[in-house]
């Protein structure tokens, strides 16, 4: 007997890739993002972000300036859903 421990390990026993994996709980609309002009956030970049935030309403995000790596590093705000209330 073997005992698949993932989601991931499921797929690949399927048939498939890991990338094929569900993001359980990720919508393309929302969290609601609030992203300044001058920074420009990639499609894949934005639905990371909406995942990550996944149980909030708004999430306003900035960049900062950071180290050399190349990546892009965030700074968040985020409004949870239990706040329906204030904005």
């Amino acid at each position: 007997m073997h005992v698949l421990s993932s989601v991931g390990e499921f797929i690949q026993f399927l048939g498939g890739n890991g990338e094929d994996a569900p993001l359980i709980g990720f919508s393309r609309k929302h969290p609601t993002l609030h992203v300044p002009g001058d920074l420009a956030l990639s499609e894949r970049d934005a639905s990371l972000v909406r995942y990550l935030f996944r149980g909030c309403r708004d999430v306003s995000v900035r960049s900062l300036d950071s180290g050399f790596s190349g990546n892009l590093v965030l700074a968040t705000q985020s409004v949870n859903l239990t706040k329906l209330g204030e904005h």
